[in-house]
């Protein structure tokens, strides 16, 4: 028989089960016979008593039963197998008795059973005849004119029910072998359909290991292994997923690296070959610059992603004043804020509101978010930014004028590398990393952040925050 590993080690178990049962059924069978067979062996006996008692009995009152009492007797016993036989008179003196019955008679429990005889009781005990059976031994007073006479007490051998008893053993060890042979073939069976869809299971998971992610176990598996295939599918569609992420992500990489690339490479061979006019050579500089300053950007936002997707990379909570850093992140932006005319309003319910979270990781979150509003908001609108205690969270709440995001691209800002239409012509230093960044950080404190706009009117990013805690590993800023 040709198994794999998962068959053999089920077949295994399943033999080992069957060699348990096979091995339970003969004893119980064996223990069964045995008790079967001295019930019916005593009540033999006992009739067999009964039987020379009213035979003797009989002879008391017949001359011609005397003259066969011999006969009778030997025919009576011969029918049962008897190995030993005592008849006594009510002094307990032997009147008949078998060959061997000086021996009989000198052990302890038959002489106290004569004399239990005597006084009209029946007794019934058992002597050891070998390792597996035991003699059967019986005895009853002889009553006649209802006067005790004297007495019977006989033996049925344990051979008698020894050769029965091996003959049904052998009918079991054959029932046994029989059972045995048949549960092989049962065991393989099942252990050929019980691995059957853990080999389904292997295979798949060769297969993925492999880099085929389209490999999925089919649904029609029962018991636990349909809740395992059901994670498996879902884990080998999860990284089906995650790989073709991984090549856009890659093929936006190289997009965004190559284009500023290219105009870098094309503006500086053009001053150095002299294709470029005099006049125009500051302007072509500036340009080399911007998308030097836009490569730079892409690198340190890359970098910024590979640390907060690092497991490495754990959330360092601190007490601090939240509205203080709003304050400070507001002042980085002042100079383009007076350039384009902006009103700014903070609003805040308290002048100090703490909070407990990574002082470095939120700064980078209102840092982005008010970039995207100083761009994004039109000359001369405003800007607006408030913290407000809600269901025991501070809600943060950055809000700019302008055209806004439509509905269907609200569910895609997030992505890595997403960029609206009109981002791209508004920020030409954005890669579309900067939101991505924020939603990871949000996330990484268990928090939430949400995104409202209405088209021609404003844009509101709404993220929360946990209220100042006390610390066991941490500054209290």
């Amino acid at each position: 028989m040709n198994m794999n590993k998962t068959e053999k080690k089920l077949f295994r178990q399943y033999m080992s089960i069957v060699v348990s049962i096979v091995l339970t059924v003969c004893i119980v069978l064996a223990f069964v016979a045995s008790f079967m067979l001295k019930g019916n062996g005593r009540m033999r006996l006992e009739k067999t008593v009964d039987k020379v008692i009213s035979t003797f009995v009989a002879a008391q009152e017949d001359e011609q039963a005397a003259k066969s009492l011999t006969d009778n007797l030997v025919q009576i016993l011969s029918e049962v197998g008897t190995t030993e036989i005592i008849m006594f008179d009510s002094h307990g003196q032997a009147r008949i008795a078998s060959e061997g019955y000086r021996d009989f008679v000198s052990r302890e429990e038959v002489r106290l059973s004569i004399d239990r005889i005597i006084a009209g009781e029946t007794v019934f005990f058992e002597t050891k005849s070998d390792f597996l059976y035991e003699n059967i031994a019986i005895g009853k007073p002889i009553v006649y004119n209802k006067i005790i006479i004297g007495g019977v007490l006989c033996v049925i051998s344990g051979e008698f029910i020894s050769d029965i008893m091996v003959e049904i053993l052998n009918y079991a060890a054959l029932f046994g072998l029989v059972l045995f042979v048949v549960c092989i073939f049962i065991a393989r069976a099942l252990a050929k359909r019980q691995s059957r869809p853990v080999n389904m299971l292997k295979d798949a998971i060769s297969l993925v290991s492999a880099g085929n992610f389209e490999k999925f176990v089919p649904l029609e598996l029962k018991g636990d292994l349909e809740d395992v295939s059901a994670d498996f599918n879902k884990m080998a569609e999860t990284i089906m997923h995650q790989e073709q992420t991984n090549k856009e992500f890659i093929g936006n990489i190289s997009h965004e690296i190559r284009t500023p690339l290219t105009i870098i490479t094309g503006f500086l061979q053009g001053i150095i070959d002299g294709t470029v006019p005099e006049e125009k050579k500051s302007e072509y500089m500036g340009v080399v610059i911007d998308e030097t300053k836009r490569l730079t950007r892409l690198v340190n936002e890359l970098l910024e992603i590979v640390r907060l997707e690092s497991s490495a990379n754990p959330v360092k909570l601190q007490n601090f004043d939240i509205n203080s850093l709003i304050k400070q992140v507001i002042i980085k932006f002042e100079k383009n804020i007076e350039n384009k005319n902006l009103n700014v309003n903070f609003n805040r319910e308290e002048s100090i509101c703490m909070v407990s979270a990574d002082k470095d990781g939120i700064e980078r979150v209102l840092t982005n978010l008010t970039d995207n509003a100083v761009k994004f908001v039109e000359v001369g609108g405003y800007i607006k930014i408030s913290t407000v205690t809600s269901g025991g969270k501070i809600q943060v709440a950055v809000e700019n004028s302008g055209e806004g995001i439509s509905s269907e691209e609200l569910n895609n800002i997030w992505n890595r590398f997403h960029k609206t239409d009109k981002s791209r012509s508004a920020d030409k230093l954005g890669v579309g990393l900067g939101l991505y960044i924020v939603k990871n950080i949000i996330n990484q404190h268990g928090e939430h952040i949400t995104a409202q706009s209405v088209p021609g009117r404003y844009t509101r990013f709404v993220f929360t925050l946990s209220r100042e805690r006390s610390l066991k590993n941490g500054n209290k800023d």
